[in-house]
Formats: C-alpha cells, structure tokens, sequence
C-alpha cells in the first residue's frame, strides 16, 4: 500500500494494476458481504454498499500512521477499529 500511495502518481499504471487486480475484486466482495448483512439484518445502514471504502477506511489509515508516526504518538489500532464501529 505505501508503494502505491508513494509512487502511483509518477506511475499510474502500478495504481491501474493494483486497482484491476485487488481494490475492484476487493470492493466486489465488500459489496456481496454488505448486502447479505443488510438481508440478515446484521447492518441497518444500506448507504455502506455504495461506500464500502467506509469500512477500510480505518484500516488505511493506520497503515498510513504506523509507518510515519507511530514512533511520535503510537496508535492503538485495535482499539480505533472499535470506536470506528461503534460511531
């Protein structure tokens, strides 16, 4: 993931390839899973299918924190994930 956020504007095409072949097929099944949750009544907020990315969103985000700042002001992922959740 750094390497596509670093270099993926200098080459677009490593962000094309990594689109193609993990973000989209990782979007399709995020999309499957949201709908069938919201058919079980597992998830009330149907608006999630079209925004899957809501759901990574913390993921990326302490990637992005633990590589560059962790060392400053550690982050407690797990703990994140949790508050995200439940907001």
């Amino acid at each position: 993931m750094r390497l596509i956020i670093a270099e993926g504007p200098r080459f677009p095409a490593i962000a094309d390839f990594y689109y193609r072949e993990v973000i989209s097929r990782g979007l399709g099944g995020m999309r499957a899973l949201i709908e069938l949750a919201i058919a079980r009544g597992e998830i009330r907020q149907p608006d999630l299918v079209r925004f899957p990315q809501v759901l990574v969103a913390p993921a990326i985000v302490a990637v992005i924190w633990k590589s560059l700042f962790e060392r400053h002001s550690p982050l407690d992922a797990a703990e994140m994930f949790r508050v995200s959740i439940s907001t």
